[in-house]
């Protein structure tokens, strides 16, 4: 499928609203045979979206055409993290193109313009991996809650695994532009909770026999224990911190963990931070952010791994440095 011209198409039957557009105009907008556009019309409603017809002409469900009233203030708020995917060129993936430009129809032209207009055209940058086809298949799952059939590859390997998942939720990562699919695992009779970063999930197939999903709400209270998306078994690490006081603005602008704590020492030289984390070693590469500012406590291990990457560090800047794994 050309997906480029698949979305122009779906674009298009937008643009048409309640009037709705016939095969013919759209072969013609498109460029395409009509035969094409039946086939984009197939493959639309194979998804479980069915298109109105009225004559000839095709219009989309009601859900699909409804406008976006925004406040000045609402415009900004939601193209900050929209010139976010811009600037991590998660544009180059065609569903992603198509939803930015959507988005951009609604926003005042000198902001719109940032948005639709400030990167390559998108079909000379379309990546290798079928990202499309793959998270059309996971939405899918989840919506139907149908198992589904994945190859993953880890980081760092050439191989991809199998695995048979059940699609729970989908969630961004909170300190990178990374997204992540919240699942569980098939490993025999059991179902164990499993983190997949959607780039690394190179196929997928659903399958026949269906699940039944966790509430929106238990899934979200698993995610309130991470630090970003990593999740453990078991009861929540608690992490202290000990940051210098010149840091301490910066300390409060954020809010970095729903269970955070943060008390300034008595002689106001230091605050000491805490919170409940799900799986510690995922604040690593926030930790090491703060440089000479920040100390860690508590636990132990978390202590280790911190002072053993300065000594690392420590080494590079002498003149010693030995070529070792990385964390990540």
């Amino acid at each position: 499928m050309n997906y480029r011209q698949y979305y122009q198409f779906l674009d298009a039957l937008i643009a048409a609203g309640d009037l709705g557009i016939s095969t013919k105009v759209l072969a013609e907008h498109l460029e395409v045979s009509q035969e094409t556009i039946r086939n984009y019309i197939k493959e639309f409603e194979s998804n479980g979206t069915t298109l109105s017809k009225n004559g000839v002409r095709y219009t989309l469900p009601p859900y699909f055409t409804q406008e976006l009233r925004l406040s000045p203030e609402q415009m900004w708020l939601l193209y900050l993290p929209l010139r976010r995917l811009v600037r991590a060129q998660m544009q180059r993936y065609p569903m992603v193109h198509h939803l930015l430009n959507q988005i951009a129809h609604n926003l005042s032209e000198e902001i719109g313009d940032q948005i639709s207009g400030a990167y390559p055209k998108v079909e000379e940058a379309i990546p290798a991996r079928p990202l499309n086809n793959v998270f059309k298949v996971l939405v899918e799952g989840w919506r139907k809650q149908h198992w589904v059939h994945i190859r993953y590859r880890p980081l760092s390997e050439v191989n991809q695994r199998p695995h048979v998942i059940a699609p729970w939720w989908f969630e961004p990562a909170v300190w990178s532009d990374s997204n992540y699919l919240l699942a569980g695992s098939r490993q025999g009779a059991d179902v164990q909770p499993l983190t997949f970063k959607l780039d690394r999930i190179e196929w997928a197939e659903m399958l026949d026999d269906s699940f039944e999903r966790p509430s929106a709400e238990e899934l979200l209270r698993r995610i309130d224990l991470t630090w970003g998306i990593w999740q453990r078994d078991g009861e929540p690490t608690t992490v202290v911190l000990r940051f210098d006081n010149r840091v301490w603005d910066r300390l409060r602008e954020t809010q970095w963990h729903p269970s955070e704590q943060h008390q300034l020492h008595e002689d106001g030289s230091s605050i000491l931070w805490s919170a409940q984390i799900a799986e510690p070693a995922e604040m690593i590469p926030w930790i090491r952010g703060w440089g000479p500012d920040v100390e860690v406590l508590e636990p132990t291990s978390l202590r280790e791994q911190v002072a053993q990457d300065a000594a690392r560090t420590a080494q590079h800047y002498a003149g010693e440095r030995k070529t070792k794994p990385s964390f990540f």
